[in-house]
């Protein structure tokens, strides 16, 4: 980092940092409207969806954003400033979300595979604009907070998204009881794209510092020399090698995910209108989870809390099937919040933690495709699992990969001690 970046970075910390935690909250509370774990899961059951797309509903968004940065990390590794392409692409990242609502309003009784195709679609797409600025707004966030500050950035805006979650919990449950059907879930889109909107309006409001350009004699690579050069990366910085393999089995969570709130509302006999309820006990654990993490992050590193949160997510996949009463199924789902995203926090800033300075943008683009093939793996042994055999199997699946997951995390190295040199 250069002397000027670093300066620029000290002089608007505070208000990058405010601004960071307010947008990404209000990003998070707009996205918790139609929650991928239980509002689209519901939808697209009560629109007839097969199981298979169920149980990509969760994977969705995060395949699609974790798909497209190896297609553009090569170029983002050149800019100086990264706020522009950002605030192109967050125009049609959020876009998708008013035109399924209108969708939904507009669509005839008969039209079900349109409706499933759009609800489904929607993160995905919405995945893909925001992936082909990821390693952009890595960049930036690595850029503006430094490492020691990151984990409660992090935390900080998961817990805003989560307090707003509380209110989108009670939302849901009103809107979908007064409007049953795909009347409700088309107003839960267009409110979640007015949420969006203000964030984007509120990310807008960041103080970039150019980086220093690049040395004249430092050679441009296009897309096919940025692939190649991957397998050297890998050799040069084996901590990061090895996070790539921890990487595969933090995807445990997707394999619970998409048939947990179905599960619970199926053992319990309740509604549609009670994913509400469970968003709401969904997102009280996440605000436990998040000022965990952040803590916990700040003090020791995004390691410790990535160990917290698999230990918790083992725990609950083991427990889940033996319970029945509604007090402990509810504590699960509690569980599995705090999990859910005490794992996001962890991986946010390990991931941060363990690429080196050097080709970032490349780095974090290839730790995303490893993420992205992992999570569509879990999505698809999801499927076969609960088909095969009940949920009890992929229960028992979670519990034994976020397992194995615990002792790759106690190999990684403390922040101080791996190769990535950033502040």
């Amino acid at each position: 980092m250069s002397e000027n970046q670093s300066q620029g970075m000290q002089t608007n910390l505070r208000w990058n940092y405010t601004v960071h935690v307010i947008e990404g909250g209000f990003f998070m509370g707009g996205i918790a409207i139609v929650n991928a774990t239980t509002v689209l899961p519901a939808a697209l059951q009560q629109f007839g969806g097969p199981a298979w797309l169920i149980a990509l509903a969760p994977v969705m968004m995060g395949a699609g954003t974790q798909f497209a940065p190896m297609f553009t990390a090569h170029w983002i590794d050149r800019l100086r400033r990264y706020m522009p392409m950002l605030m192109v692409t967050g125009v049609f990242q959020r876009l998708p979300y008013l035109l399924v609502g209108i969708l939904l309003l507009l669509s005839a009784g008969s039209a079900e595979g349109l409706r499933i195709a759009a609800v489904a679609l929607t993160p995905l797409v919405s995945g893909l604009f925001c992936g082909i600025s990821l390693a952009a707004w890595q960049q930036l966030v690595a850029n503006t907070v430094p490492v020691h500050r990151r984990s409660s950035l992090f935390a900080s805006r998961y817990m805003i998204g989560t307090f707003m979650g509380l209110f989108a919990g009670m939302l849901v449950k009103s809107t979908l009881r007064a409007h049953p059907g795909a009347g409700g879930y088309a107003r839960l889109h267009l409110m979640a794209f007015g949420v969006l909107s203000l964030s984007y309006m509120i990310f807008a409001m960041l103080r970039e510092t150019p980086v220093a350009p690049r040395p004249a004699h430092e050679p441009r690579h296009d897309l096919i020399d940025n692939w190649r050069s991957l397998p050297g990366l890998l050799r040069a910085h084996p901590p990061l090698a090895r996070y790539m393999v921890l990487c595969v089995t933090l995807s445990a969570v997707y394999i619970i995910a998409p048939f947990l709130a179905l599960h619970i509302r199926s053992a319990l006999g309740k509604p549609a209108e009670y994913v509400g309820v469970l968003l709401v006990v969904q997102m009280v654990g996440g605000m436990v989870g998040n000022l965990t993490g952040g803590w916990l992050g700040d003090k020791f590193g995004g390691r410790r809390v990535l160990l917290l949160a698999q230990t918790t997510l083992a725990t609950l996949a083991l427990a889940t099937p033996f319970l029945h009463s509604e007090s402990l199924l509810l504590g699960v789902f509690f569980l599995f919040g705090f999990a859910l995203f005490a794992g996001h926090i962890g991986r946010s800033a390990t991931t941060l933690e363990m690429v080196p300075m050097k080709s970032r943008s490349t780095c974090l683009a290839m730790v995303g495709m490893v993420q992205f093939l992992s999570m569509l793996g879990a999505s698809g042994l999801s499927t076969l699992l609960k088909s095969g055999g009940g949920f009890t199997l992929n229960c028992l699946a979670v519990a034994i990969i976020a397992g194995v997951s615990i002792p790759l995390i106690l190999r990684l190295p403390a922040p101080s001690a791996c190769s990535n040199p950033c502040v």
